[in-house]
């Protein structure tokens, strides 16, 4: 018996079965690999010949080989839904306390900022000069400017506190608040300087952040890029010129604009230090 790409053959014939075994056979259409299942009949006649059973068993035999080969080791083919966790598999603890922590520190710093505990610096600092003030400082100053924006902020970083309290959501709360996350630990790391405590808690959470979504990186790989369609072939080469005109264009707009900026302020740095000529009376 061999597969044929559209049933199995039994010593060089095609094998037919009776009407109360039905076998479905295993196929290939597109890139989606559909794997159908083998059923029997409650009532399953006297006269089944040997050979006949014989191709039964080995059907489901080479039905269930090419599933696990489809599979694979990751659990992910191509257009095929990664294994999700059933209730039987039990969730890693220390996500739950990843996410637990997160969610702490996430609702202490957005509770802070809709109470204007955070960012109130303004009446303190408005009379100091710019450069005068220290990263801290103009940090504070610059996102406490509008009270609008801090509260959304704040906001914002509730709301993904709350979708990390549960498990369910939990993956939804860390797409959410990575960014804003990563966004947090550059600002304390680049622009609070020798501020070790903001920098050290951005970077925990990012960390647990990351750790959860790595926990996860099935499902976001089947959702972010496997059920995700390319350019059709008919117009790949206009997609391709256009990809490169648009790379093109804008590297020639910035680079141009850049040369012709620094023109000008030579231009006004020469015209300051040169003499001014006195016209005689």
């Amino acid at each position: 018996m061999k597969w044929s790409g559209s049933g199995f053959e039994l010593m060089g014939r095609a094998a037919v079965l009776p009407q109360p075994l039905q076998l479905l056979s295993c196929r290939k259409t597109g890139p989606k690999l559909m794997i159908s299942t083998i059923t029997r009949n409650e009532r399953q006649p006297e006269d089944l010949s040997k050979a006949q059973s014989e191709l039964f068993v080995e059907a489901r035999r080479i039905c269930k080989r090419v599933q696990e080969q489809a599979l694979g080791s990751s659990g992910v083919a191509e257009g095929t839904m990664p294994k999700l966790e059933t209730n039987a598999e039990a969730y890693p603890r220390l996500l739950d306390w990843l996410r637990y922590f997160c969610a702490f520190m996430l609702y202490m710093y957005g509770i802070s900022k809709l109470l204007h505990l955070q960012f109130n610096m303004q009446s303190q600092l408005a009379s100091h000069a710019v450069g005068s003030l220290t990263g801290y400082q103009l940090t504070w100053y610059y996102f406490g400017f509008s009270r609008v924006y801090a509260s959304i902020l704040g906001l914002t970083q509730v709301v993904g506190a709350t979708l990390l309290l549960f498990r369910k959501t939990t993956l939804l709360g860390t797409l959410a608040m990575l960014p804003v996350i990563a966004n947090i630990l550059l600002i304390n790391t680049f622009i609070l300087v020798n501020d070790y405590g903001p920098y050290l808690i951005s970077g925990l959470i990012c960390t647990s952040l990351l750790f959860i979504m790595w926990h996860q990186r099935a499902a976001l790989v089947f959702l972010l890029w496997s059920t995700q369609r390319g350019e059709p072939v008919s117009s790949l080469r206009i997609h391709r010129w256009i990809r490169l005109i648009i790379v093109l264009a804008a590297t020639t707009i910035m680079v141009s604009g850049a040369i012709l900026q620094h023109h000008v302020e030579r231009s006004r740095e020469q015209n300051r230090h040169r003499p001014t000529v006195e016209t005689p009376n």
